[in-house]
């Protein structure tokens, strides 16, 4: 039974979805897309660029600092050796980059759809993350 005066935003928000599905897609590709983009986003791509680098360079430089101002007992040797940055490896990052390309691209190739806006906006935010990741290491932690 139709009755107009039932229907609210959320009514709305779902018939604004369905128009955004293109026609004829196969139900399982649009199970296929929300899946693909609950993976990518934002466990697959955020998470990741923001928990890496707060847990190799700021944690321990935090309790470095932390322990040096409890115990006086430390020489400037061993502060040194405590705030020294950790070596610099760029092969995750950049591998991760070349993966997460793919999959984006893969992903425009094979099954196209408005789902795809979020994951290249992703992808963009996750390529400048690690620019400034990478540049916060290389320049200012390693060159002291």
């Amino acid at each position: 039974v139709y009755n107009q005066s039932d229907w609210g935003f959320s009514d709305f928000m779902m018939h604004v979805r369905d128009k955004l599905v293109p026609l004829g897609v196969n139900p399982s590709t649009l199970d296929f897309q929300r899946e693909l983009k609950v993976i990518l986003f934002p466990a697959g791509m955020l998470v990741p660029i923001v928990t890496i680098p707060l847990l190799a360079d700021a944690l321990p430089f935090i309790i470095g600092r932390l322990r040096l101002k409890g115990d006086r007992t430390l020489t400037h040797a061993d502060a040194e050796r405590m705030l020294r940055p950790n070596p610099v490896d760029m092969m995750p990052a950049y591998t991760d980059f070349i993966i997460n390309f793919f999959i984006v691209t893969f992903a425009s190739w094979f099954s196209p759809g408005t789902y795809l806006i979020t994951l290249w906006l992703t992808f963009c935010l996750w390529v400048l993350l690690l620019y400034i990741n990478t540049r916060l290491n290389v320049l200012r932690w390693q060159a002291r």
